[in-house]
């Protein structure tokens, strides 16, 4: 009875689009039957043809691209784990060589991914591979004479450099282009996320197998440490890229739920922490291991907040959660002003070294790039700015990272 009566009201309110919808969310299930039967009758209206599609719309699954996209992937990770396993013909220590070249493990098979993938004109790949075998001779012809500090700042920061590179290819070569900047910050959110999925998956696999070979008196774990971690390891970040370009609508579907759920936690985090500072009285300027803390909870925080911003702004524009990002982009401002009066105070009392050096950089860039979206985000509240606006002063800074980085790589070991 109820199912001929929901088929009447189909037909009789076919052309209200708001009674359609009314009935729909009355019964789901029923209307969708009831739609079926009722569709020879109604396929003429304009409207039954859009519920219809509606109704029967599958979301695709997973893609894989094309076979020729596997194969080259394939070879992305041999060259990968390739790298990795030069360690041991190389005269230095696998730890020294792990440090210095984890940038080349990962950041060569995304640019050429990229590269490739986007048909990139050849003047377009130029560049970064010259950069790129440039760098890996600079880095690798290193005294062990220079100060263990500048070293440290090389192997850290270089990485950072060749992640802009993989921006440049990932943008095509149009690094000037805002809307390509944020599109790059919005990948990588999707592309860590899947990096953690894939290695939690891979941790689970390694340990129930190994697990599972020790009840038939097998040792794995020295096989796993020694040849299947050294192609496994760089094959993730490579993954990550090959499942996130073939399946956008799928895996942006998790960062809006993820910078839902942190946003709230980092803000409450931000709010306890700084009240304890102010409590017990405990500040950086003395303490250098607290400074360290201090400046890698600023960095955690303004990653969370640029990724947090782009997506919240994106999917729920002008909600609480846009206040509370304000909120915390002001705590972060105040953090950062803690930080880097400390790291002055320090320089001041005992003079200029690599990681100061570094640091100062780091934390004058981290407040800029803070002020201009903080400033573009009041506005945007106010409904002063745009989305576009606030998405312009995300990715405003990032050539100048790639700078910084880039003047820290190569000149902390000619003066340190």
């Amino acid at each position: 009875m109820y199912f001929s009566i929901m088929e009447d009201r189909i037909k009789q309110h076919i052309d209200s689009p708001h009674q359609l919808e009314s009935l729909y969310q009355e019964n789901k299930h029923i209307f969708k039957l009831a739609f079926d039967k009722a569709y020879a009758d109604i396929k003429e209206f304009p409207a039954a043809a859009i519920w219809n599609e509606r109704l029967h719309y599958k979301q695709p699954g997973i893609q894989w691209g094309k076979r020729g996209e596997l194969i080259f992937i394939f070879c992305c990770i041999f060259f990968a784990g390739g790298i990795a396993k030069l360690s041991a013909f190389v005269d230095m220590s696998q730890d020294q060589y792990i440090a210095r070249n984890i940038g080349f493990i990962i950041f060569p098979v995304q640019i050429f991914y990229f590269s490739w993938k986007k048909k990139e004109a050849l003047k377009h790949f130029i560049l970064p591979a010259l950069i790129l075998c440039l760098a890996a001779a600079y880095t690798n012809t290193l005294s062990l004479n220079h100060s263990e500090d500048a070293i440290a700042q090389v192997n850290f920061h270089l990485p950072l450099f060749l992640w802009t590179l993989m921006g440049y290819s990932f943008m095509g070569g149009d690094f000037k282009n805002s809307e390509k900047r944020i599109k790059f910050l919005r990948f990588n959110g999707d592309w860590l996320i899947m990096m953690a999925i894939i290695q939690l998956a891979g941790i689970l696999f390694i340990g129930i197998g190994v697990a599972l070979f020790k009840l038939l008196g097998f040792d794995m774990e020295m096989i796993m440490t020694k040849y299947v971690l050294f192609w496994a390891l760089p094959a993730v970040p490579i993954l990550a890229s090959y499942i996130v370009s073939n399946n956008a609508n799928v895996v942006n579907k998790i960062s809006p739920l993820i910078a839902k759920l942190f946003t709230p936690l980092v803000f409450l985090i931000l709010v306890l922490f700084l009240l304890a500072v102010a409590v017990t009285g405990k500040y950086p300027y003395s303490d250098r291991e607290f400074l360290l803390v201090f400046n890698g909870l600023l960095v955690g925080v303004m990653a969370i907040f640029l990724f947090s911003i782009s997506e919240v702004v994106k999917n729920d524009q002008r909600s609480i959660f846009i206040k509370m990002l304000f909120g915390m982009a002001l705590l972060t401002i105040i953090t950062n002003g803690i930080a880097l009066s400390a790291i002055a105070f320090r320089i001041k009392e005992y003079g200029f070294t690599p990681n100061r050096i570094a640091v100062l950089g780091a934390d004058v860039l981290i407040l800029g790039n803070l002020l201009l979206v903080t400033r573009q985000v009041f506005f945007y509240i106010r409904k002063q700015a745009s989305l576009p606006d606030i998405e312009r002063s995300i990715g405003f800074l990032l050539p100048i990272y790639s700078v910084w980085a880039a003047i820290l790589v190569v000149l902390f070991p000619l003066f340190f």
